[in-house]
Order: C-alpha cells, then structure tokens, then sequence
C-alpha cells in the first residue's frame, strides 16, 4: 500500500480571508476556469445553458491570466481543469508537454484564498499528459493527483467511438452530493502517461464519494526505456493501491468546501452531450445501464455553493448573458472577428518579422577551448565586436564537450553579451542516422543519457536503439527535441547534409527549425542546398534557413566574416533577437531571418493567413494583401528570383541597380511557400524565408510546430506516410477531443491502407508505409491536392511506424519506385464554427476525392501480385450492416451481404469504369468507388486475413525496367444524414456524375473519361456551364479542366449556385484557382444546393504564343461594394533573357475586368503593372 505520509495534515491558510457584501444573492453562480481558450472545449456552451435554465448563474474564464480574486470572488462554485502553463503575463499556453511553471503557487493561493472565504472550489482535474499536477502545492488541501492507471476487465467501448473504452462504478457511498446517484459510467483510455481517468489520493478530512467498480484494480505504470518518461516530480505510487477513491469531498472549518476527481473534462462537461460522446457518461451509459455522472456534478455544484449562499461571503456576480452563447453565434461576432484579425497581423506582429525591425547580422558556428577550439567566449566577443557582427552563437564540439562545460558557456555567454553583441550557447553533434544536429539557444540543455550512444557516449540516439545498439519501437528523441527546443526557447537545426551518408535530407527532417542551406568548414563551401530547400518549402513546412559556419579560432571567424555567407535576422532590439527571428519557428511564422554574401532582403517573409468569417469564398477585397519585395546592395543587384516551392514564381533583372522595391499584388487564397533568392553583379546571394499564405476553414495542410505533420488531416507528413483513399464527412459540431483524437464519422472501411504490397520474382516491395516526400500541388479554397514521391525505404532493422518514429538511415527502395496523390474536394459551407475563432466554417455533404498512384519497375521482372489497397481487420462485431454493390456505368451488376464476413474468400473483377460501393441500412456513412485505372480484383475475405483487399488485375505480369503502373480511384463519401440507401440510387449518381441530367456545356469541351469526374477542356482558354438542381439524393460534381497555362492567373466565376452570405447578398462572385503538377483545376460543384449552378472558369487575361513563358497576374481586388463594379489588377512579368512582344487580351467575360486588348513589349526581367484600360503600349 502506498504510505501517505501527510494524511492529517490541516490546510494553510495562505491568504487573509476577503469578505463582499453579507447579503447573500439566491441565485448560485458558477465559473468554469478553462485553461486556455474554450474552443478546445473545457466546457460546453449548451451544458452552460442547461444550468442558466436550472436557475444558475454562469461564467468562464480563459488562462491563468484571468483568475483573480478580484474575478473569482463573484462565484458560489469555481470549477478547475488544471494548472496552466502560462503565467498572468504570457501568452496563455497547454500544460500537455510543459514542466511545471514557477508561479503556480501565486494561482494556487488564489484558489486557496477563494476556499478560505467560503466559496466551493471543484477540482475537476484533466491530467493531460500525465504527472503534471502540482502536487507539493496541494498538499495543504489533503489531495493528490497521481500517475497510477485503472484497470477494468468489464469495460465497454463507446457507441461513437468504438475505440475508447468506459468503466462502470457502483461503488457509490453515502455523502451530501449521493442522493440518487446508482453508479455512473467514466472513460478509461490511455492518454499519453496516464489516462483519461486516474485515482485520487486523499487524506481523512475528506469523504469518498465514489470509488472504482468491484472489478476494477490499480496498476502502477512502467514505461519501456524507449517511451515518454514521466516529468520531474511526477507522483508515481511504489506500489498498486487498493479500491482508491475516484471522486471525493471535504469542508473546511470556515465554511469552504471542496470536490475533487481525476478525469477528462471532454466526455462531461466538455463535450459529453455532443455526438461523439452521446451523452454516455452524462446519463445515457452503455446497454441497459444509465449513468448518473451528470446528476453528481449537479449535486456537488449544489452542494457546494451552500455555505457562501447562505454567508454571502463570495458570490453575487452578474456576467454578461451572452457569455454562455459560442461566441460566433453572438451579436456583432463578424465585427469583433474583423478587429481581431487587423489587430494579429498589423498590431501584435508576434508571427511575422517586425515592420521597422532592425536587420542583424551574425555568425553561427563557433568552437571555443571549452571543445577543442581556440579562444575563451571572452576572445571571441571581442573579435566579434571588432568585426561590427550582431550576434554570435557558439556550437562547439560534443565530443570534447559535456553537460559541465555547457553550464560554463552558458555563464560565459551571458556575461560577455553587450548592448550592442548578442551571444548564444549551443553545440553540434552527430546522430546516429548520419546526420548532423546543431542545439542553441537562450537555455540549452545537455541530453539525457538514453539519447548518447556509442563508446564515447557522444552519438544523438534520433533513430532509437535500445540499450544494446539495437533498433527498436520508440522515439524519446522527438520528446527532447519538443520539450528541450521549442519548449525551452531554444532551437534544433541540422547541417552537413551531403556528408549525412543514408541519413536524413533536408526535407525528411522533423521535430526541428532551423537548417543550414550553405555549410562551411575550414573556408571552404561544403555544400549549398538551395535546392533541397525549395522542395522543402514545397511540403508547406518551412524551416528557418541560415547559414552554418565552422569556425575554430577568432581568425577563422575573420575570414569567414568577409568571405562567406552570414546569417541576418530582423528584430525589434537586439534583446528580443532570439524570439522574433531564431527561435523554434512555426506554420504560422514569416520571420525575416535569410542567409547571405552580398544582397541585403529588407522586406519579403510574412506568413498570410487569410481569413473571412466562416471561410466565405468568394471575397475577394479580405483575400488580398499586398506584398512588398524589398532588396538591396552594396555592390548593385543583378537578378531577384521568387520560387513558389520548386517552381519559379517571379524573375526581375536589376541591371547593377543597388535597390529594388515593388509591391506584388495576388490573391492569398491559394496556397503558396514562396522564397526569394537574390543575386548581385559580384555573385553574392540571398535566400529568404518562405513568404507563406493559404485560405483558413479550407483544406489546406497546415504543420504543427514540431514540423512532423499537418495538424488538421495528415493530408501531408514527413517520413513513413501515404496518400488515403479517401475523407469522410463529419458530423458537424460533435464535440471536441484531442490532438489526433477520432473524427465523428461512422465509415464502413478505412481510408489509410493504401501503401502498395508488390511480390516479384526478383523481390518484394512490402513497406507498411512507403518512406516519402511530402509534396503540395495546389490547395485553393475548395480543393487540396498534395502528392507523396517514395524512392527509398527505412534500413533494414528500424521499426516501421509512422512519421514520429521512422527517421533512418534510409536506403534505396527494392524493385519499385513510387508516388501518389490524394484530392479532395472539400464539402459545401453552410455558415461559421460556433465555438472558435471565426475562421473556420462547418461543412456538410458529400466529399469527392481522387486517388491517383504510379509504380515504376527498377529491373526487368515477373509481378506475382500487386495489393493496392486493404480495408484491415474487421471488427468482431460490426456497428452496421455492410452491403457490398458492383456495377458499370448505370447498371448494377451484383450485391454482397457483408454484414458477416465470408467462410471463404469472394472476388470481383473491376474492368475500368466499372465501381463498387458500401452502403448500409444502419447509421453509417457510404461510399462510391470508380475504377479510373486499369482492370482491378476485388477481394473480400474471412476473418482470418484483411476483409477487404484491391489487387492490379495483370494480363501481362512481366514488366520492363522503367515501365509503370498505374492506378486511380475517384469516391465519394456521404455523411450520416444525407446517404444514399439503395444500390439502384449509387448506379444512378455513377451515370450522373459523368453526364449530369440537363448540363447546358456553354463554352468548352467535354472530355470521354472512365467516370466519377466529370473533365472538360477549355475553348479559347475557358470553359462555361451550367447544370439545374438534380432530384433524389444529394450529390457534388467533382469537376476537372485540363489544359491550363500554370503561369497565368486562372478562376472561377460564380454566376449561379451555392455559397454562405456573411458578406454579399448575391449568389455570384469569384475566386482563385490553384492548378496541379499537370496544369489542371478542380472544382466541386454543389449541384444539390441551388436551383441552378452555372460557372465560368478559365484565364481572364492572356497572351498570345510569343507570351506563353509570361507570368500573367489577374487579381480582383475588391467585391464591387456599394453598388460600385468590382475592381482588377492585372500585372505581367518577363522571366526570360530576351524581350518579347505579345498581344494581351481578356479572355473571360467577368464584372469589372475591363482590359482592353493590346501588344505590349516586356524587356528580360521587366514587371509592369497594367491599368484596367490600356492604350497601345510601345
């Protein structure tokens, strides 16, 4: 058992009771204390308004920031989450992965204070990532939060999410807070260290109210060497502890009182009446037996609030009603959301490189004596000072260097910095996956013993290897690179790519922010990877990019200062130099940190992240920005390129002219990470952060902080990752979870099994998870389409995984190489999220997606099987009934039964065209299928192996070295209330998708294709239609157009057909299009929401074939307000050595865009801007 050794111990007092007013109000009031934003669902508006309606007065507040005395003295009962991790004067932040914060006791006596006035303070504690309660400061209150799992052999699992499992407790005794409380059902799954429930510990002043069911046991947790640890400090009990309490009371002498319990807020009084949890814990419970956990809180509320209802010594307060209402819903919310997006971009500028900044220039890469280098920290400051250079940072030489020596720099650096010299601790190191790893920062830490390897100890474990070298399942390497880089002001870069051997490139790396783009070591150039770069930015995560000079001694340092690039960075002060340009950097950042040796880049990163109320489309005037290009130099610019990944964007010649200046105007609504490289007469180059914008509420892949994946809907990751076969619609507003947690969506097979399985005569290809580069097509804001390319494979040995545990070494794949594509054509907006920040919209409807995917054979060979795709294990007990249609065009050609799973296995040949569906009569979703590639085998199967499984259908099985195969699948996903039922009504939207009952083609070509897209051509550069509302269920119409120029402007005009109507009345309006690696854009058309959909897509200038190579820019930059016709910018740009002469014209007919056509002269290099109406230009 464990030894309490505190139990009994009375609380302290730690602040002078406070009294209001004696006249105590009737009407008890409760505050939820969230510990960040409520968005994230600490508790929900409707359970808020469920109390108002029971008499209750109700309030929350958001981060530490806001709990005060003086707030949370209005309140009878004050409901606490947890302790937050940011302070009254930060930025409110997650405690999920952060050590506790210094002034958690200044909070904690606030909370203490509350109590010893009389108030009820409800410790509704959610353990996050598991041991990061503040134990000691709670000792006073007798209560103990502990890392200990309950274990239930009598769980269930959800209705909602069949993967989370509940526990059911009856173990209920007689307290103030029990009356009609039977039992009640609370969640069990693991969570990080702990779960979603864990034990209390108490001491005699409290009463147990409830305690695990009978059938429940404590387990103490063990962690494998290669897992998370738990943080310092963390309570760990020695030893299991028998029928502990799960929920408790107490009171204090003075009239306070207090309840307690360690669960997840999400499936109460977060979330708990929402969809996902169907009101499960609340009161529904599993099978015949409720749960009455919603009438406990209820209870203790009420219970609570007795004493200070009575004294009247707290309580009283009269918040704003509307409080309780989501915020998007309240009155005036589009014109708070505008100030409040003005107000993040051009105020707060905590996201992008300040306007008036200063530029600082600084070195990275110094070795002192401390690891084999020359020079104390006091030599090198001095000769840096001498050298006019901004700041320093130090990388010295793990191997000749220990955690000791780093405390030495670190004191050293801080004592040697100056007003005017800024210097930075860190050192350099090598991983064992071959690459080259540089740490610094205002606090960098030394790692702890399970990441050095190797004799010396001195060998970063990325990849992990156990405790005898060998590689096995974890990754502690990615919680030190979080918990000690981003969460530490610190950063983590990588360099010396090309000697790395099978190490990472530039774009695998992850769980980092910087990288060195040119790497020098004793003067020399070891390598420029400017071009690696590039198709890093591509992936949409950017790093910082900087320039790693290894210098040894002062004088190297000299020579590198006048013959080498340097890194420059803007800041406000030189003080604030790490956090607004070198610190970790995230997907929401546009720092102005570049490397060079010569121009100068004065303006062009910023990170646009555009934003109207609800994601309206179709607002053009929000969705423009104008963006400045600013550069200069000493010795005269020569060229100024801009790259929009690999692609060039921009090209300007600056003829030796020592500044270039312009503004560039076009739409921020599609997608772009666009860098700037710049040159001078003498040769010396820039390279700038990526300039970032893209449309929020769309479908864009947005990384989160540690670079690993997009946040939203993996739709990219670095590392082990493929394309999925499809996206399911959700239920909308059901309910918040967790990062990664389960989409509300019931779909009869799972969209992520695509990874290819090939068997040869001369080998196999079997990667679970093809190792790859993430790469963006395009993302507007209807469609995304992004593209993974796989050539190599994890070396043989290293646990497969995902993209948090696969890193390397990495050798070249056996028999193919592959890549392939996931589209998704994003569901209709119906109007704005109720609990968030404005930005994003709820979408219903049916989703369309292509699957696109090609292998090439590396050497002559015979294909014993290819699997393209399977629908893993079924689950024993099925949630629906599953029918299995196939069919050709309109007819329906067979139906399965496969609610059961077969006694023996059933195929189906697909031919192309052919399609195949799941449907079911129960809740779930449904799901078409067309065959878009060559003939395929379906498969369903027993139990005993993957239910259901896609295989190429090979007339000829040998293939020649170099020779493809290719596959594609269109589908189309209906959500749970808008499904189709029958066969018959999928075999009838299969003919209606290639040729939509009444399409009137205007202009343009229809193209004959194998189904599910309907794909058109342009005529004289557009295409123009229009289709009538159809009958029967409701469908979108994925649509293709080919033959695009990639270099001029391309959009839609609206005429007719859906959108929301936050800022126009009208029906109409236009928007930008984004075009794929083949020059295509896609559309979906919501040809179920309005009685007439009619579009007109195309270029709205051209040029004639002499101006083919132009970039050609046509922007509405504003809606036509007031009456007024809406307004056009319209630009071109030379990226050629020689002049060209063209005819411009406008080619689609759109309000506002009056061009008149013209030849115009464009010199090599030139930008012109060109008014709306133009005469003859030279």
């Amino acid at each position: 058992m464990l030894a309490m050794v505190w139990i009994g111990i009375s609380p302290v007092i730690s602040a002078q009771v406070v009294a209001v007013p004696a006249s105590a109000p009737k009407k008890p009031s409760i505050l939820f204390s969230c510990a960040v934003e409520n968005r994230y669902g600490y508790v929900g508006y409707d359970y808020m308004e469920d109390l108002a309606a029971k008499g209750w007065t109700v309030d929350y507040i958001e981060g530490a920031k806001e709990l005060t005395w003086d707030k949370v003295k209005g309140y009878n009962v004050l409901v606490v989450f947890n302790f937050p991790q940011a302070g009254p004067v930060e930025p409110v932040g997650s405690t999920l992965f952060a050590p506790k914060p210094p002034w958690a006791k200044a909070y904690v006596d606030v909370l203490d204070k509350y109590v010893q006035a009389g108030g009820g303070l409800f410790l509704h504690y959610c353990s996050g990532f598991g041991g990061v309660a503040p134990n000691e400061l709670l000792k006073p209150w007798g209560v103990q939060f502990p890392l200990l799992w309950i274990k239930d052999p009598s769980m269930q699992m959800m209705s909602n999410i069949p993967s989370e499992p509940l526990a059911y407790t009856d173990q209920i005794l007689p307290s103030p807070v029990s009356d009609g409380i039977k039992g009640f059902w609370y969640p069990l799954g693991r969570f990080y260290l702990g779960q979603a429930t864990m034990p209390i510990l108490v001491d005699a002043n409290w009463q147990v109210v409830a305690r695990p069911g009978k059938s429940a046991y404590t387990d103490v947790p063990r962690y494998d060497r290669g897992e998370s640890q738990p943080l310092p400090g963390a309570l760990v009990p020695a030893e299991p502890v028998k029928d502990p309490a799960l929920f408790a009371i107490r009171s204090f002498e003075n009239g306070g009182r207090m309840a307690a319990i360690q669960t997840w807020y999400q499936w109460s009084l977060g979330s708990g009446d929402k969809w996902l949890f169907n009101s499960q814990v609340l009161s529904e419970g599993v099978g015949n037996r409720p749960s009455d956990y919603g009438q406990l809180l209820e209870n203790t509320f009420t219970w609570l609030a007795e004493p200070s209802l009575q004294s009247g010594t707290v309580g009283g307060a009269t918040p704003d009603p509307n409080r309780i209402v989501e915020p998007m819903l309240r009155a005036g919310a589009i014109n708070q959301f505008h100030e409040w997006e003005y107000e993040e971009e051009e105020i707060l500028e905590y996201r992008r490189p300040p306007t008036n900044g200063k530029i600082y220039r600084g070195l990275i890469g110094a070795q002192t004596v401390l690891s084999g280098g020359e020079g104390s920290v006091a030599d090198w400051a001095k000769a840096a000072a001498d050298l006019k250079l901004d700041f320093l940072v130090f990388l010295e030489d793990m191997v000749q260097f220990d955690a000791a020596k780093l405390d030495t720099l670190k004191a050293e650096v801080k004592a040697h910095s100056t007003a005017t010299l800024q210097l930075f601790a860190g050192y350099r190191m090598k991983a064992n996956t071959g690459n080259y790893i540089f740490h610094f920062g205002e606090n960098p830490v030394w790692p702890e013993a399970r990441l050095l390897m190797g004799d010396d100890e001195r060998t970063f474990n990325l990849q992990y290897q156990n405790a005898d070298g060998i590689w096995d399942v974890g990754n502690p390497a990615v919680d030190w690179c979080i918990n000690n880089g981003r969460d530490m002001d610190n950063t983590i870069g990588y360099y010396n790519f090309t000697r790395s051997g099978n190490g990472l490139k530039m774009y695998d790396l992850r769980v980092y922010s910087m990288a060195a783009i040119r790497t020098y070591e004793a003067g020399k150039l070891v390598e420029d990877m400017t071009a690696d770069y590039l198709t890093t930015c591509q992936s949409t995560a950017v790093p910082t990019p900087v320039s790693l000079n290894l210098v040894r001694s002062p004088d190297e340092m000299r020579r590198a200062v006048a013959d080498e690039s340097l890194t420059y960075a803007q800041a406000r002060t030189l003080p604030q130099l790490f956090q607004d340009a070198l610190r970790w950097n995230s997907s929401y950042d546009g720092l102005n940190v570049f490397l060079s040796n010569g121009p100068v880049i004065e303006a062009w990163p910023k990170c646009r992240r555009t934003m109207t109320f609800g994601a309206e489309k179709f607002v053009s005037g929000r969705s423009m920005v104008p963006s400045p290009v600013h550069v200069t130099s000493a010795v005269g610019l020569k060229e100024i390129r801009i790259y929009n990944g690999r692609v060039l964007f921009r090209r300007f010649l600056c003829n030796g002219a020592k500044e270039f200046e312009t503004t560039l105007i076009f739409p921020n609504t599609t997608q772009q990470s666009m860098v700037l490289v710049a040159e001078d007469v003498q040769g010396g180059t820039a390279t700038s952060f990526a300039y970032r914008q893209y449309k929020e509420g769309s479908l864009c892949p947005v990384f989160c902080a540690d670079h690993v994946n997009d946040c939203g809907h993996m739709l990219l990751a670095h590392g082990s990752h493929w394309p999925m076969l499809f996206m399911t619609p959700k239920v909308p507003d059901a309910g918040f979870t967790w990062d990664g947690g389960p989409a509300p969506t019931r779909p009869l097979l799972p969209n992520q099994f695509t990874p290819p399985a090939v068997r040869t005569d001369k080998g196999d290809y079997l990667a679970s998870t093809p190792y790859q580069v993430p790469l963006l097509e395009f993302s507007d804001e209807s469609v995304t389409r992004c593209r993974m390319v796989s050539d190599r494979v994890l070396a043989q040995g290293v646990p497969e995984g995902n993209p948090w545990r696969g890193f390397g070494p990495l050798e070249p794949s056996p028999i193919v190489d592959l890549w392939a594509s996931h589209t998704f054509f994003n569901a209709y907006q119906t109007g704005v999220m109720p609990n968030a920040y404005g930005a994003p919209c709820v979408n219903e409807g049916p989703i369309a997606s292509l699957f696109t995917e090609q292998l090439t054979f590396k050497e002559d060979c015979t294909v014993k099987e290819i699997r393209l795709y399977h629908g893993g294990w079924r689950l024993a007990d099925s949630l629906s009934s599953t029918l299995l249609a196939f069919g050709q065009g309109d007819q329906l050609e067979d139906v399965w039964d496969m609610t059961d799973a077969p006694d023996k296995p059933q195929q189906f040949h697909l031919a192309p065209g052919g399609w195949f569906a799941l449907f079911s009569g129960q809740l779930a979703n449904a799901h078409l299928f067309v065959n878009r590639g060559g003939p395929l085998l379906l498969q369903a199967n027993p139990k005993t192996a993957y239910w259901l499984q896609l295989f190429a259908d090979l007339a000829e099985p040998e293939m020649q070295t170099g020779q493809t195969y290719d596959v594609e699948l269109s589908s189309q996903v209906w959500p749970l209330n808008r499904r189709p039922k029958t066969a018959a009504e999928i075999a009838g939207i299969v003919a209606y998708l290639v040729n939509p009952t009444g399409m009137n083609l205007i202009r343009g070509k229809q193209v004959a294709g194998l189904g599910g897209l309907l794909e058109l051509t342009p005529d004289n550069f557009a295409v123009e239609l229009s289709i009538p509302k159809p009958d029967g269920v409701e469908r979108t119409v994925p649509l293709r157009v080919d033959g695009f120029n990639p270099r001029w402007s391309v959009g839609l005009y609206q005429v007719a057909g859906w959108r929301t109507h936050y800022y126009s009345k009208a029906d109409s309006g236009w928007r930008a299009l984004g075009l794929d690696f083949d020059h295509r854009a896609y559309i979906p058309l919501y040809v179920s929401k309005a009685a007439n959909t009619h579009v007109l897509i195309g270029h709205p200038v051209v040029a004639d074939a002499a101006g083919r190579d132009l970039f050609i820019q046509t922007t509405r930059i504003n809606d036509g307000l007031d009456g007024k016709p809406p307004a056009w910018h319209v630009s071109v740009n030379n990226p050629l050595d020689t002049p060209v002469t063209t005819t411009l014209k406008r080619a689609m007919n759109v309000p506002g865009l009056e061009f008149t056509e013209a030849q115009v002269t464009l010199q090599p290099g030139e930008y012109r801007v060109l008014s709306p109406v133009m005469a003859v230009a030279p």
